[in-house]
């Protein structure tokens, strides 16, 4: 087992518990104002309970697909299959990232025709310029 994926499996419970407390608020927040705009709209007994079963649907629907784990990791795996097709078979990690993306930028330097040494320089003298002309 990675230590990414040890990182993973500690940080589990945690997340799950807090982002379970987003949803039961957002949930009642939902309800409450479905409920409000129902008893505005001066809706009779029938109208709430129709309103009461579908809301239940719904976040039954989303508690169902956050609470099973099957679903996780075949998704995070075609994710994962998606990146190492396009990324021309190279596994993508993130040590991986990092270093694609320092040899991007530094491919899209060469086509600029730009040295390291002349953006250093353009930012040190715009730094020294707005210092010497505004006193900061």
């Amino acid at each position: 087992m990675s230590l990414f994926q040890f990182g993973l499996e500690s940080w589990e419970s945690g997340i799950k518990s807090a982002c379970l407390w987003v949803f039961y608020t957002l949930a009642v927040i939902d309800l409450a104002w479905s409920f409000s705009l129902s008893a505005l709209r001066g809706g009779e007994f029938s109208d709430f309970l129709i309103l009461l079963i579908r809301k239940i649907m719904i976040f039954g629907i989303f508690l169902f697909l956050f609470n099973t784990h099957l679903w996780v990791d075949p998704i995070w795996q075609s994710f994962s299959q998606l990146a190492t097709g396009v990324n021309q078979g190279r596994d993508v990690t993130p040590a991986n990232i990092i270093t694609q993306a320092i040899e991007l930028v530094k491919i899209i330097f060469d086509k600029l025709n730009f040295k390291a040494e002349s953006i250093i320089y353009y930012l040190w003298s715009d730094y020294f310029n707005c210092n010497c002309i505004y006193g900061d």
